[in-house]
């Protein structure tokens, strides 16, 4: 889990470098998404001597694959899943909200991966931003877990405030105003 979230900051670190470079010259910039989530998994050379393919299966590979592409609708460009957080401890990431993810029944509490505790490698360590979105990010799912969702959003409208550029809380925020605004399901 750390190897594999260590890789992840690394990448959306260099692509983000590159990116701007490229923005600088003209050319369009590049977004990278990464999820990230530990589980069992078959991994091999699958298929017959006619095509053979060195491939991965498993629920673990979906989950990743979910959670990459809900990048897209969190804000956020690296998501790990619980098991990644609880795994690999020193890993500095923020609660966003449970999302369910198709081919599972139960949501996922879903985290954005922002650094490593301690590390003084810039590819690693978080931004000057970290600890305000940690602790916005775990307020704000106490919240909702709590099923409040007005201090959810009093939560994130004060740390947006503070923090304008924060991507996910914005993404986090219209979330919740669509769910206020969503009509009510009738059983």
């Amino acid at each position: 889990a750390q190897a594999a979230a260590r890789a992840a900051l690394r990448v959306a670190h260099r692509l983000e470098a590159l990116s701007h470079r490229w923005e600088a010259e003209g050319a369009p910039g590049l977004k990278v998404r990464i999820g990230v989530h530990i589980a069992p998994v078959l991994v091999g050379t699958i298929g017959t001597s006619a095509r053979l393919s060195y491939t991965a299966l498993g629920d673990g590979v979906n989950v990743a694959a979910r959670l990459e592409g809900a990048n897209r609708e969190l804000g956020t460009s690296i998501c790990v899943s619980d098991a990644v957080r609880q795994a690999a401890p020193e890993l500095v990431c923020r609660p966003l909200r449970r999302l369910q993810v198709k081919g599972r029944r139960e949501p996922l509490l879903v985290h954005e991966l922002l650094g490593v505790a301690h590390s003084d490698d810039p590819e690693l360590k978080g931004r000057a931003t970290t600890a305000a979105r940690v602790s916005c990010g775990r307020a704000v799912v106490e919240a909702l877990e709590s099923q409040d969702e007005e201090r959810a959003r009093t939560t994130l409208d004060a740390h947006l405030a503070a923090d304008p550029a924060d991507r996910a809380a914005v993404a986090l925020r219209q979330w919740l105003a669509e769910r206020s605004t969503a009509p009510a399901n009738s059983s």
